[in-house]
């Protein structure tokens, strides 16, 4: 099982063939890998969004495929043949984000990544636009916004399960399955602050070895985006002050409210070769 880390209860178990757990793996950290020709798959038997309305949801993953085709991240069927899915990347190096799609609810387009390469994704939907990005729909790699849309759309749950590595169209989760490997995932049923956002980017960012990409906000004048943050929104590494070495960017330490305890650290940037270990200490390496 793959235990929810929320307290809300929604643990993960494997119906059928299930991930393999490697530990080790991203920045010392586990990930689970997930096969497609044996169809491995999890769910949460009555999903996670019960029978309520929610017009917001914000979504974030770490993981990594190892091949194009058609990857199912996430997917649960909802009321009146809607749903929520990533499929990320489908086949044809496309990404595809559902929250409702009875009225404009996709956003979808190129994923410009690389198979063989994590990625931190961000992957919101509302129906209003006071949103980090300032549209209702938005899809972030790495904490740069890639696509965005004002398609409007809310969406109603169905009891139905929340399927993790696979399930498109079907909702079966054998069905499209994921191949590749997933570290983390969280989602909220809001949309959070410009600041919250980075707050939760700077979290995966640090404890997955990943530099953030994000591009400073002109209209959020409280904080540069570029930055890193910890929960309590104080700075733990200025982009102005180093943007010269805006490069790998590695960090090790501890943050109690994010339940974060990096007590060794690589970026995994092609290229890094600085590993941090048991200081509390913030670095770039160049």
């Amino acid at each position: 099982s793959w235990t929810d880390q929320a307290g809300n209860g929604y643990t993960a178990t494997a119906p059928g063939n299930a991930p393999d757990l490697l530990t080790n793996q991203l920045n010392f950290n586990p990930v689970l890998d997930f096969t497609s020709a044996s169809s491995e798959y999890l769910q949460i038997a009555n999903g996670i969004m019960g029978s309520s309305t929610y017009n917001d949801v914000w979504t974030y993953t770490v993981h990594k495929a190892d091949a194009i085709q058609t990857n199912t991240i996430f997917y649960e069927n909802m009321a009146a043949g809607e749903r929520i899915n990533v499929l990320l990347p489908w086949s044809a190096s496309n990404i595809y984000f559902d929250y409702a799609n009875g009225g404009g609810g996709r956003l979808n387009g190129a994923w410009g990544g690389s198979i063989n390469s994590y990625n931190m994704w961000t992957l919101g939907s509302s129906t209003s636009t006071s949103t980090p990005t300032g549209s209702r729909k938005a899809i972030s790699r790495d904490g740069f916004v890639i696509l965005s849309n004002n398609n409007n759309d809310g969406g109603t749950g169905n009891n139905q399960p929340f399927l993790i590595g696979g399930g498109y169209a079907t909702g079966l989760g054998t069905s499209n399955p994921f191949d590749g490997k997933l570290a983390e995932m969280i989602i909220y049923t809001g949309v959070p602050s410009e600041l919250e956002q980075e707050k939760i980017q700077s979290y995966l960012g640090v404890k997955y070895g990943i530099t953030k990409n994000s591009a400073d906000i002109a209209g959020t004048v409280g904080q540069d985006e570029r930055n890193y943050f910890a929960s309590d929104g104080s700075i733990i590494w200025d982009y102005v002050a180093n943007t010269a070495y805006h490069n790998r960017v590695t960090g090790i330490g501890r943050d109690d409210a994010s339940e974060l305890d990096q007590q060794q650290s690589l970026s995994i940037s092609a290229g890094a070769i600085l590993t941090l270990n048991k200081a509390m200490a913030f670095g770039s390496n160049l």
